[in-house]
């Protein structure tokens, strides 16, 4: 729903539409799970291009809003994220049009602060009328989703830049009809005892 809104809506300021990039952030930290402070200190040169067409995106570096400067990630951890399809399409629309107005691969993508971003984010949520969610809710959902699916705790580790203890304490929790899964496998272990 949020993702539609910023598609079918546009803010202008200055002469551009920001809601081309709100939606960009809001697929980058639903799809890759990372801080609004690693997404806002993103430059375009840190997405990568590989075999295949697919691409992942070099988390280096973390924006702190409360010093205004670059800094080290949480936790010190580099880590290079894959992104989706959802993701690549929006990032090379903003890319051209990016280059063809005279900036830089070392541009940074975004030039909003974590309030700005969290403020957005709310306002559209409660103009589409869902529940408030902030930018850490994101990367809860990506984080849980992924341990839904069954991705291993490793890799789950190495894209989000948490420790194995730490996934396990704030994003491991049930999912409304996860109960059905119990069910599920306890059958199949009722029918490799008969």
């Amino acid at each position: 729903m949020l993702d539609t809104y910023y598609a079918e809506n546009s803010f202008q300021r200055l002469g551009k539409d920001c809601y081309k990039k709100h939606r960009f952030l809001l697929r980058l930290l639903y799809w890759t799970g990372m801080r609004i402070g690693e997404a806002i200190a993103l430059e375009y040169s840190d997405f990568e291009k590989y075999y295949g067409g697919k691409m992942f995106v070099h988390v280096t570096k973390s924006y702190s809003s409360v010093y205004k400067e670059l800094k080290t990630t949480k936790n010190y951890k580099k880590r290079k994220i894959p992104v989706t399809k959802q993701v690549i399409e929006l990032y090379e629309l903003i890319l051209q049009e990016h280059l063809e107005n005279g900036g830089v691969m070392e541009d940074k993508v975004f030039d909003f602060t974590h309030n700005t971003s969290t403020s957005v984010l709310k306002k559209t949520c409660r103009k589409v009328g869902i529940n408030e969610y902030n930018c850490h809710s994101l990367r809860h959902t990506y984080i849980s989703n992924l341990i839904r699916q069954c991705v291993p705790l490793s890799v789950i580790e190495q894209v989000s830049g948490d420790t194995q203890a730490t996934i396990l304490k704030r994003y491991s929790h049930m999912f409304e009809g996860d109960e059905e899964m119990v069910l599920e496998a306890l059958e199949r272990v009722e029918k490799l005892s008969e």
